[in-house]
């Protein structure tokens, strides 16, 4: 499926899907390059305008016989409307909190009835996690066909550094790896349940530490508690997993979460929580390090790991291990090359 392009907010794919992109061979166009100055208008004439105009930039890509959104791009869906992508096969790619937002009502009215049809107008849907599937599949009326799930997964070459990882599983010490770059992000990653949470435990068990690989967010009082330290954006996340007990991970619709995968092939066990993609992976260790979206749910979980013998610790441990050697970034291609190749057939039986 070389004739296929993804389309891209022009801040473009973050670098895992760059890497789906170049090994599925397929083309990048940006979505929103014509008219940039009306793209966060709050006038809406304006606002259709841009989508108009870059529907009809994107159709003159006449090479490309599939598109691949790459979120929900209404372009896509007024291209189609007018007839300019009528020939083109469109498939949405879900591997954000998008479809998680739509459920909550964290959209206008207006936006979610647009993004719904928007959805509904595609020919094929690939979620990232069985979570993302059912979410589209319920916010649609179950009105979508062709929806397949996928997984993401961390590079291979990371998994002898992540094998000698010892963790300490007899400290109370808990790590949480995000970016907290925008109020939106605070959110999804459940920055307030993991402080609420943790000012709870540091009552329970004074010396607790929660490691946090991340910036620290202007407007956070850390004065909840003294035992929380935000050490910064790092990708080498070894040293971090290999000081900590437990990884926890209360996001609010996060497709996957792929530092759950990597704490895991540290040999870290996670609690994540019920609006997390990644779930689907811990539930092979143990359903009972799933755990509702709430303060007092993360509270009660980590103090029922904390009050865990040191052999249960480990037991999960070497679970957590042995399951996460199936998410690795090299086996999520192979499979995303898999749901491509069954789409192509599907559109050669069509044709025939």
């Amino acid at each position: 499926m070389k004739n296929c392009a993804w389309i891209s907010n022009s801040g473009g794919p973050n670098r895992n899907h760059r890497r789906y992109i170049q090994e599925l061979q397929h083309k990048i166009i940006y979505v929103d390059t014509t008219l940039t100055k009306w793209r966060n208008s709050s006038f809406l004439p304006k606002k259709i305008i841009f989508w108009f105009a870059n529907a009809v930039r994107i159709s003159r890509h006449k090479e490309c016989e599939i598109l691949v959104s790459n979120g929900i791009h209404l372009p896509l869906a007024i291209g189609r409307a007018l007839g300019l992508l009528r020939k083109v096969t469109i498939i949405g790619f879900h591997a954000n909190e998008s479809l998680y937002s739509i459920k909550v009502n964290r959209y206008s009215y207006l936006n979610k009835k647009v993004m719904i049809q928007t959805l509904k107008s595609f020919d094929f849907h690939i979620c990232i996690s069985q979570m993302n599937k059912q979410i589209l599949e319920e916010i649609t009326g179950y009105k979508v066909k062709n929806v397949y799930s996928a997984f993401n997964g961390f590079p291979s070459t990371n998994a002898r550094s992540y094998n000698s990882v010892i963790p300490s599983l007899e400290s109370f010490t808990l790590v949480f790896v995000g970016s907290f770059y925008a109020n939106w992000r605070k959110w999804v990653k459940g920055l307030d349940i993991i402080l609420n949470s943790f000012k709870l435990v540091n009552n329970r068990f004074p010396n607790a530490r929660f490691i946090i690989v991340g910036k620290k967010p202007h407007d956070v009082n850390t004065s909840l508690t003294n035992n929380i330290e935000f050490v910064g954006e790092d990708y080498d996340l070894s040293s971090h997993f290999a000081q900590s007990s437990l990884y926890v991970h209360p996001a609010r619709g996060e497709a996957f979460g792929i530092s759950i995968v990597e704490a895991m092939a540290c040999g870290v066990p996670t609690l994540v929580s019920e609006w997390t993609g990644a779930k689907e992976v811990v539930a092979q260790v143990d359903e009972k390090l799933i755990l509702p979206l709430s303060a007092q749910s993360f509270y009660e979980g980590i103090v029922t790991y904390f009050s865990k013998s040191i052999e249960e610790k480990r037991i999960l441990s070497r679970k957590s291990r042995e399951i996460s050697k199936n998410y690795t970034q090299e086996l999520a291609i192979e499979n995303l090359k898999k749901i491509f190749s069954e789409i192509g057939n599907s559109l050669r039986e069509n044709q025939n």
